[in-house]
């Protein structure tokens, strides 16, 4: 495998790619069904967490420079704890991987192609991530910053034709459905 280094650009690119997608197709049903109008108290707290979480695995890699997750896995409980780290990452991207081609391609096919079969969309989407995959990452990169720029200005444009309706009052109560839903709740 071809393994390049990729410029600041291209990875705050691919980053910014799937948290849109996370937080455009996914988190906000969720987050207004458990937290109401708190929601920008719980993604505050939220972000917090996960910088807390990012520091301590920032201070890891730098204890293990040119390490990844299971050479530091290997260090700390030998090839059997290896073994269960790289089994639970392969298991856990696979599901996800799974159930976001799923509830993409059945979003295009209410929106798009309500006569057209799921599997066939998946399976179109699994060759286009061949297809990429055989070109190599650094074709996926680069075309991903195209992809960026256009969503930004999209998000840009939805954003400032929906602003006359955004209203500061819609916020309160502070803590929506409360302090315990707000902060405590899960989100499956």
């Amino acid at each position: 495998m071809n393994l390049s280094k990729i410029g600041s650009i291209e990875a705050i690119a691919l980053i910014v790619v799937v948290m849109l997608n996370h937080i455009i197709l996914n988190m906000p049903q969720t987050l207004i069904d458990l937290c109401g109008n708190s929601i920008p108290i719980n993604i505050i707290f939220v972000s917090i967490l996960a910088f807390i979480f990012l520091y301590f695995v920032i201070k890891l890699f730098k204890a293990f420079p040119n390490s990844d997750i299971l050479d530091i896995s290997e260090f700390l409980g030998g090839n059997i704890f290896k073994t269960i780290v790289g089994i639970l990452f392969i298991m856990y991207f696979s599901i996800i991987c799974g159930t976001q081609i799923r509830n993409f391609c059945e979003i295009l096919k209410i929106v798009y192609f309500p006569k057209f079969p799921i599997y066939t969309l998946i399976l179109i989407f699994l060759a286009i991530a061949l297809i990429a995959n055989k070109f190599g990452s650094h074709t996926i990169i680069k075309s991903n910053l195209i992809i960026v720029a256009i969503a930004m200005l999209n998000l840009l444009i939805a954003f400032f034709c929906a602003s006359p309706i955004f209203t500061l009052e819609k916020i309160y109560p502070i803590f929506g459905f409360g302090a315990k839903e707000t902060f405590f709740s899960r989100y499956d």
